[in-house]
């Protein structure tokens, strides 16, 4: 009886260790296998994350260029330094008032808010040329910021 005893517990031990050698046999190449493959995905995500980026990146520099050259159009050397800072008040109460969840309707009707707004105030203190140069400036940034 001893002998079957100890037979058993023999019989129990290479079993769990049989058991535990053919878990490990097999989960140690799935956990290699599925290693491999989310750092694949983390790859892809990156490029994928780096194309979004290179885009923004090639929109925005278009932006520029398109900026600089209505920019280079308009004849900065004679305006006004506080015609110039109405139109820049003018630019920061637009970016502060606009948010992303308003429509483009409610856009554009604030744009023509401000700059009949920005008009009638340097229509009483400056020429219509410095008055055209301020509201173009507006308009330039306004227009580009969307």
């Amino acid at each position: 009886m001893e002998n079957f005893k100890q037979g058993l517990n023999q019989f129990w031990v290479g079993a769990v260790f049989g058991v535990c050698l053919a878990l490990s046999l097999v989960l140690i190449p799935i956990a290699i296998v599925l290693s491999t493959v989310n750092d694949v995905l983390k790859i892809s995500e990156v490029s994928t994350l780096v194309t979004q980026v290179s885009q923004m990146v090639e929109h925005t520099q278009d932006k520029i260029a398109s900026g600089k050259e209505k920019l280079s159009s308009l004849s900065m050397a004679n305006i006004d330094n506080l015609a110039l800072q109405k139109a820049i008040t003018a630019i920061q109460e637009y970016q502060t008032r606009s948010s992303e969840l308003m429509s483009m309707a409610q856009k554009s009707a604030l744009k023509q808010q401000l700059q009949q707004q920005l008009k009638q105030e340097l229509e009483a203190k400056f020429d219509p040329q410095q008055v055209d140069k301020a509201v173009a400036i507006f308009m330039l940034v306004v227009d580009n910021k969307n």
